[in-house]
């Protein structure tokens, strides 16, 4: 895959709550959804400002076989650091009615 400067792909995968970290899931239980969508990634995304262009039929090379995708978004300094404020924004979109 080739590189993407200022941007970064983040995979449904890495927000799903019923995966292990060995089945690639990046963040702490306590930020991450259970059965998240590609939309709600997408409009928290969209809500910090970060130009999402989502990719719904890709598959996460891990689990080939399962449906997800993955956004690409701006960088907000590192990986990770997108990775969560991505999340934080998802559940706080989530528990709104």
């Amino acid at each position: 895959m080739r590189k993407l400067k200022g941007k970064v792909i983040l995979w449904l995968a890495y927000f799903d709550a019923s995966r292990r970290r060995s089945e690639g899931r990046r963040l702490p239980l306590s930020l991450c959804l259970r059965s998240p969508s590609l939309r709600e990634i997408v409009r928290a995304a969209e809500v910090l400002n970060l130009n999402p262009q989502p990719k719904p039929e890709a598959r996460f090379p891990r689990c080939w076989w399962a449906e997800g995708g993955y956004v690409i978004v701006d960088k907000l300094g590192s990986k990770q650091e997108t990775l969560r404020r991505v999340a934080e924004k998802a559940l706080e979109l989530r528990g709104k009615p």
